[in-house]
């Protein structure tokens, strides 16, 4: 019998009419014609081979475009929100540039309160439009134009802040472009993925802090234009839609704070300590010259304040800690554990080095700590918003929103001390204290979390119902969970549950909201023809 990749049609019949011939015949035909000996079965798996090594050249080209695109919209962004270096003769040190910085971040403020207006009324109809790119490009890109070209000729002083603040309005729509080209959902990736780049686009921009101000502005230009091609190339194309809520592909993602439809109220407490970690560092960046890091640049060469700021080593120490902690295989949810213990005990140990005297090398050892773990806590930050921009229960333009109108906050307010007036040491002591208190309510606030979550969860006693062993109450629910077809986060709400555990308390673990925790039971149930809790330990007991 012939196959379906062995028919064709045939041209070769009277009165223009068509059928399904065997290629065989096609190529006999060929043949008789004098056409040579084509053979057609391999013209076509030629064709195909053609065809998919096409598409797979095109979309390798489209990764590394995106990949350099990110970094260079990365490595243009990091010097409007943070200071990166402390050389009066780099660009970003500029009276110019640095008057466009403040006000691109005045811009960032205002073009983020735009976006939450729109994405509450809902007016973008779920997908960034050509003409808003276009017209977000041509603001930032030629907002920023401004100052590269101030280093070649004279720009009055007033017109930086037109094009700050235009700049400042385009980035916000353009952060939200390429967030939306994030193609997973896997929280490890995001977090890995954005370590690497937001590293590479940190070294770029030291390399070009030690090049003459003209050639960094013609490298700027580049970077311009390479991160301004790729969303315009996506709009264009109708590929920029915001994310749609899929409960199947949540459910995959293992690591993912955000796994079902939840409320405002059920995110800010979740983004609350990583998102003041992000503030709290781009603060103590914009406020420059102050008590903490400082001190690590006094005891090294001269040149040292000329290499690196302090904004740019912390990023680099945490972009290190990231890929190395993403790299240590768990079978358990990462996110936990970082929250519930690593975060809290690292806070817990800065707050000791601080509290010695600014002379000593332990205190020296705090200092360079803060600011890497408070890039640390951005870096969270990032992959937390744009992990729960990928699951689709909130519009981008919220998501993002909010928080770059804060951020942008937090690096005006830096600035605004850095020029108070306040005498060197004030400023130091003041950041440290500020510094004190962050690390104060990472070590409060999970504990009092967990202390609400036992007193609302009733935990049973061990007893028959529950199996001393975790691995086989696991075993159990696994079985139950293959035999039910649950879902992986079911999975892990069932293995939960087995061993005594109620929703207030799961959710708590889990960084998950309670009506998350609920829907997900009532699916168990429904599932696997229960109708209480005490009937599904019942069924798991018959899984041994």
């Amino acid at each position: 019998m012939t196959t379906w990749t062995e028919w064709g049609i045939s041209p070769f019949l009277p009165s223009g009419r068509r059928k399904c011939t065997p290629i065989s015949s096609v190529s006999a035909t060929m043949k008789a014609w004098g056409w040579g000996g084509i053979d057609m079965h391999e013209y076509l798996n030629s064709c195909a081979r053609g065809v998919h090594e096409a598409d797979v050249s095109t979309a390798r080209f489209e990764r590394i475009g995106d990949i350099v695109g990110s970094v260079a919209f990365i490595a243009i962004s990091l010097p409007c929100f943070l200071n990166l270096t402390f050389a009066e003769s780099s660009l970003h040190a500029s009276e110019p540039f640095e008057t466009f910085m403040i006000a691109a971040m005045i811009g960032c403020v205002l073009g983020s309160g735009l976006s939450i207006v729109l994405g509450a009324v809902h007016v973008l109809r779920g997908r960034l439009d050509a003409p808003l790119v276009v017209l977000a490009t041509i603001s930032f890109v030629g907002g920023y134009l401004v100052p590269i070209l101030a280093q070649w000729i004279d720009v009055p002083l007033w017109a930086l802040y037109p094009a700050g603040l235009l700049s400042g309005m385009g980035f916000v729509p353009l952060a939200i472009a390429w967030s939306l080209r994030i193609g997973t959902n896997d929280f490890r990736k995001i977090l890995l993925g954005g370590a690497g780049l937001c590293s590479a686009a940190v070294l770029v921009n030291q390399l070009l802090l030690h090049c003459p101000p003209t050639i960094a502005s013609l490298a700027y230009l580049a970077m311009l234009v390479a991160c301004s091609l790729v969303p315009l190339r996506a709009s264009l194309k109708n590929a920029l839609a915001f994310p749609l809520y899929d409960e199947h592909a949540v459910d995959n993602v293992k690591d993912g704070a955000f796994v079902t439809k939840a409320s405002l109220g059920d995110l800010a407490p979740l983004l609350a300590g990583s998102t003041l970690g992000l503030m709290l560092f781009v603060l103590l960046s914009n406020s420059r010259h102050f008590l903490l890091i400082r001190s690590l640049f006094d005891i090294l060469p001269d040149n040292a304040q000329q290499f690196m700021s302090e904004a740019s080593f912390g990023l680099l120490c945490a972009s290190v800690i990231v890929a190395i902690g993403c790299f240590v295989k768990r079978d358990k949810p990462i996110m936990p554990f970082v929250y519930w213990v690593l975060f809290p005990a690292v806070a817990g140990i800065l707050i000791v080095l601080d509290s010695f005297p600014s002379e000593s090398f332990v205190f020296l050892i705090g200092a360079t700590g803060v600011f890497a773990f408070s890039s640390l806590l951005g870096l969270f930050a990032v992959a937390f918003l744009l992990t729960a921009n990928r699951q689709g229960e909130f519009s981008p333009l919220l998501i993002l929103g909010i928080p770059l109108a804060l951020v942008s906050l937090a690096g005006l307010a830096g600035y605004a001390f850095y020029y108070s007036g306040f005498d060197y040491l004030v400023r130091g002591k003041t950041l440290l204290v500020l510094s004190t208190l962050y690390f104060v309510y990472l070590l409060v606030m999970p504990a009092l979390q967990l202390w609400h979550a036992r007193n609302a969860a009733h935990l049973e006693e061990p007893g028959a119902s529950v199996p001393t062993s975790e691995e086989a109450m696991n075993s159990r629910c696994r079985k139950l969970a293959d035999q039910a077809e649950l879902s992986p986060r079911e999975y892990e709400v069932l293995c939960y549950l087995g061993r005594g555990y109620n929703s207030p308390y799961i959710a708590k673990t889990l960084f998950i909201s309670d009506s998350t925790v609920r829907s997900h039971l009532k699916s168990i149930y429904k599932k696997t023809g229960v109708s209480s809790r005490m009937e599904l330990i019942d069924l798991l007991e018959h899984q041994a």
